[in-house]
């Protein structure tokens, strides 16, 4: 599939999207890698605003090559395989709730959208929804409810606390058992300035998600591919 082809499938399910050009590369990262991305080596993907309306902006490098998996025009979702003489990577483009986002998928069997927001999940997450617990989630958190913590370890309460990213809980317990690894826990409002605000009545175990987070460091150096993305 050609980029002019992506683009063409990013706007068909309501995402919009365009390609840079060499001469556009404004940050000081891009201006660094602009041979890597001639060289096919690299893919930038950014979320920028162009006359106050959010769109994708892909600067991808000669020799890459994508692939659409799967999407949706209903929940505006687009999943997409990319490949580079360096590396190979899934990546989903979507919109949620208020602002464009893209992310890095973990390694594993992802040809589906729907395989997309599993993978996405963690162990804890998998669990509680078979055990039929209504797991909720605000941007890349996830909240399982778990009643009342174990308060085995080292305990550090918390009020207003940021779990990462600007997601501000109204009270955020701590835990670090004295074997594994620690854990959070949330209760009362959650809020983020592009997610509704969530409710929290009872304690609440707060997972991040499964999000290939080394697609987004800006070193271009360990990467193939670096998405810049907001969220």
């Amino acid at each position: 599939m050609s980029w002019d082809d992506l683009l063409t499938c990013l706007h068909e399910v309501r995402l919009p999207a365009r390609r840079l050009l060499l001469d556009e590369a404004r940050t000081r990262w891009e201006r660094l890698n602009l041979e890597r991305i001639r060289e096919g080596r690299l893919l930038f993907v950014d979320v920028r605003k162009r006359r106050g309306i959010e769109e994708f902006a892909i600067l991808p490098g000669g020799g890459s090559e994508a692939d659409v998996l799967d999407r949706s025009r209903s929940i505006r979702h687009l999943l997409l395989r990319v490949r580079t003489p360096e590396s190979t990577g899934r990546f989903l483009f979507g919109h949620d709730e208020r602002h464009l986002f893209v992310l890095g998928l973990p390694e594993g069997r992802v040809r589906t959208l729907r395989d997309a927001f599993e993978i996405l999940k963690p162990e804890v997450v998998h669990h509680a929804e078979r055990a039929g617990e209504r797991v909720l989630r605000q941007g890349e958190w996830f909240f399982v409810p778990v009643g009342e913590p174990d308060r085995e370890g080292k305990v550090l309460e918390y009020a207003r606390y940021d779990l990462g990213r600007r997601h501000i809980a109204d009270e955020v317990l701590w835990i670090g058992p004295p074997v594994g690894e620690a854990r959070v826990y949330a209760r009362g409002a959650v809020r983020h300035r592009d997610h509704k605000t969530l409710r929290l009545r009872t304690w609440h175990r707060v997972m991040p998600n499964r999000e290939d987070r080394k697609w987004a460091e800006p070193s271009g150096q360990q990467t193939g591919m670096v998405l810049g993305f907001r969220d």
